[in-house]
């Protein structure tokens, strides 16, 4: 909805540019566009990462950000995988597995979490330096 004289919500402006921002690769990023980053997702109050509104750690987190588009069903990571990027998703929603093996020792997957839009996965790798510890993929 926009607002009386054309002017777009200032929500609806904040996830265009978080978008923008985004699609520019995190190695080719300015320091002046991770500040607006971090500012953009204090506006938008994205659940997890609002917790370091007040802390270099948003920062470091907004130079991994990553966009990516996946078909559905389409893998994001596997568990296992280096933990080099967070992604925002913006559509659709993304199951979180963890995967075990059974008596058979087939792999067995059990769905621990959803994201949905303006929700993030894969920080606590990137802030910790760990290895991913589940499989997502699109639903």
């Amino acid at each position: 909805m926009d607002y009386p004289g054309g002017l777009v919500r200032p929500t609806t402006y904040a996830k265009s540019k978080l978008k923008l921002f985004l699609m520019i690769p995190p190695d080719k990023r300015t320091p002046s566009q991770i500040d607006e980053m971090a500012n953009l997702i204090i506006t938008l109050e994205i659940h997890f990462l609002k917790q370091y509104q007040n802390s270099h750690k948003l920062h470091a987190l907004c130079g991994s950000i990553y966009l990516k588009s996946l078909p559905e069903r389409g893998v994001l990571f596997e568990q296992g995988d280096e933990g080099n990027n967070v992604y925002c998703v913006f559509s659709g929603a993304i199951g979180i597995y963890n995967v075990t093996k059974d008596e058979e020792d087939n792999p067995r997957q059990t769905m621990i979490a959803q994201i949905i839009p303006y929700e993030v996965i894969g920080e606590i790798s990137v802030l910790y330096g760990q290895k991913k510890n589940c499989y997502c993929h699109r639903q």
